[in-house]
């Protein structure tokens, strides 16, 4: 049976191709994926602890006059998501991740595939939220009640391949 890294790395070969990198002596993949609302940077790996890390990143940056509130809104974001969201307060930089223990497990294809679109899935969610905060100076209350709910974006935008 092929380990977790083997099963990931052969999912996004298969469904990206050469557009992504794969090391394999590292456990590690990136690549670049256009989404809605952006070009997006994936990282992929399993760390020395076996836990499965899937970061997505340069989804926007957050000026740093609205850091504090936007720390704020990703409390509320995380309440509700299956990711995790941060924020760099250095460079104000957005930070979605995914991660969970895989030390003997064994994980298919379309579980692989499964917690990849879930995670693009809820940045697409997030992302009007997060720019009202940014665009429109909004609360993260305010801006909070800009998040597409789950069962619109399903019905009108979740496209699978």
């Amino acid at each position: 049976m092929p380990d977790v890294f083997d099963t990931v790395a052969d999912f996004f070969r298969r469904t990206f191709g050469e557009s992504c990198e794969i090391d394999n002596n590292q456990k590690k993949l990136e690549m670049n994926i256009t989404c809605k609302y952006g070009v997006y940077k994936l990282i992929c790996f399993i760390d020395e602890q076996d836990i499965f890390r899937l970061y997505v990143g340069n989804i926007l940056t957050v000026p740093e006059e609205r850091r504090s509130e936007a720390c704020v809104l990703l409390n509320m974001i995380n309440e509700e998501a299956v990711p995790t969201y941060s924020l760099s307060l250095e460079d104000g930089e957005l930070l979605v991740g995914l991660h969970f223990l895989v030390r003997g497990c064994q994980m298919s294809s379309e579980a692989v595939g499964f917690m990849f679109y879930v995670t693009l899935g809820d940045i697409d969610i997030y992302y009007p939220a997060m720019s009202k905060l940014i665009d429109e100076n909004l609360s993260a209350k305010e801006a909070f009640c800009h998040r597409l709910s789950k069962r619109d974006y399903v019905n009108n935008y979740l496209r699978f391949q």
